[in-house]
């Protein structure tokens, strides 16, 4: 994994929040909210893979990113999937 590899998943976990955020609050169907919400969640876990298996490309800002995104995913999940983890 190199720094590059990181900055391409951040970059597509950053796509894919924004995406699920837009969709969220502008009335889309909510298969299609889940379906965004669920690729930013896969997006997350890649990148604490990554980070954990190379520890010494993880920056302070790149951790912080880490952890405010995974908090935004919760919610998001909470939002589009509801407290059962199914579309409603």
């Amino acid at each position: 994994m190199t720094a590059s590899e990181i900055e391409r998943i951040v970059f597509t976990l950053r796509v894919a929040l924004d995406d699920a955020e837009r969709l969220t609050h502008g009335g889309s169907a909510a298969a299609e909210v889940a379906e965004v919400v669920r690729h930013a969640r896969e997006m997350h876990d890649i990148l604490c893979a990554a980070l954990r298996e190379h520890p010494a490309l993880a920056s302070p800002a790149l951790l912080e990113l880490q952890e405010t995104a995974g908090q935004v995913i919760e919610q998001l999940e909470f939002v589009a999937l509801g407290p059962n983890g199914t579309v409603h």
